[in-house]
């Protein structure tokens, strides 16, 4: 049976990669577009949404980021390429345990294996 072994804490990124500037905010909507691409620019959009309780439950808070590109098929026309990371928190958390869990997720999405199930859809079977 295979195991996935988390690290204990994200690295620092390194060497100087694409930036992303203000486009597009609107209160609970962010979109930053890619600087200086050669074609059409990446979009980076950040949203969020409150809890909405009910009688029985505090609610959950969502946040989403999602990483727009287009690439041409091999007819040349643009399509999407996509990639959302979304939250579904419950409000009752602290800061703490919400910051803790969304390290342990992003931790998770940079071990390899998950990374060929989002890139390959190699889905580990050992």
């Amino acid at each position: 049976m295979s195991t996935i072994s988390l690290k204990a804490v994200i690295a620092a990124g390194t060497g100087t990669g694409k930036s992303f500037e203000a486009y597009n905010l609107t209160g609970n909507l962010a979109v930053f577009r890619e600087v200086g691409a050669s074609g059409t620019p990446g979009l980076l959009t950040q949203k969020r949404i409150e809890p909405k309780p009910t009688k029985d439950y505090v609610g959950v808070s969502r946040g989403e980021i999602k990483l727009t590109r287009q690439k041409n098929d091999a007819q040349g026309i643009a399509r999407p390429v996509v990639m959302t990371i979304v939250t579904s928190l419950p409000a009752f958390l602290t800061d703490a345990e919400r910051d803790a869990f969304v390290t342990e997720g992003l931790l998770a999405a940079l071990e390899s294996a998950n990374q060929a199930v989002l890139a390959r859809q190699v889905v580990s079977q050992s």
